[in-house]
């Protein structure tokens, strides 16, 4: 019923910030005292970042800002590559953290912050959406019904944040030049830059710039 409720509270928000307002009161009730909402877009130019809402504070934000931390941060390359939620000590649980990662991780413990939880949302066409919260209490409550509700919360928001600021899905394939396409299907089935380059009559380090260009433009690893 929460959900339901939540759902036509959001339906009758006039902007994106209004929505991420009335998604921070719910979050707030598990603990996250804090969240942002953004929306990764593939493009020619290699990508767009779309800040949907931020509740953060504001001190925090112009560190964040400041630095680069959100755009390049550790849970951004987390959410590209998932589909559940998952909090930051599961990354740092499974993954081998970059000196950029640490130092990004040390000045979060710094200002207080001590756990958090991403929503990542995918889009058609290559596209994704990232929901951070985040705490500066230890021993929040992550159960899997808990980030179940949290993670239909974040997706409706999302969903809602999307139609009121105009955010449209992109077909990746439209940003890409047909040779970057023709290169990058041969990279799906396994073939290195030297074979594709045989293939295509073109040599490898052709092959290598044009995979680079597309991957650039999707937002690929």
């Amino acid at each position: 019923m929460l959900a339901l409720d939540f759902a036509d509270q959001i339906a009758s928000a006039k902007s994106a910030g209004e929505v991420g307002a009335k998604l921070a009161l719910q979050v707030q009730r598990h603990g996250y005292v804090s969240s942002a909402c953004r929306a990764h877009l593939p493009g020619r130019d290699g990508g767009d970042v779309r800040v949907l809402f931020r509740n953060w504070p504001e001190r925090w934000a112009s560190i964040s800002d400041q630095n680069g931390f959100s755009p390049n941060s550790i849970t951004i390359r987390e959410a590209r590559i998932r589909s559940s939620p998952f909090t930051w000590h599961d990354i740092f649980a499974k993954r081998a953290l970059t000196s950029a990662d640490r130092a990004v991780w040390s000045t979060a413990r710094e200002w207080g912050w001590k756990t958090g939880l991403v929503v990542p949302v995918h889009l058609p066409g290559g596209g994704f959406g990232a929901i951070t919260m985040a705490s500066r209490e230890n021993g929040l409550d992550d159960s899997a019904r808990t980030q179940r509700e949290l993670h239909l919360l974040a997706v409706m928001a999302f969903e809602r944040c999307c139609e009121l600021a105009n955010v449209r899905a992109t077909d990746a394939t439209d940003l890409l030049s047909e040779r970057e396409l023709e290169c990058l299907r041969w990279v799906a089935l396994g073939k290195t830059d030297y074979e594709i380059g045989i293939i295509l009559s073109i040599s490898s380090a052709t092959v290598k710039f044009h995979v680079d260009r597309g991957r650039q433009k999707i937002g690929a690893t």
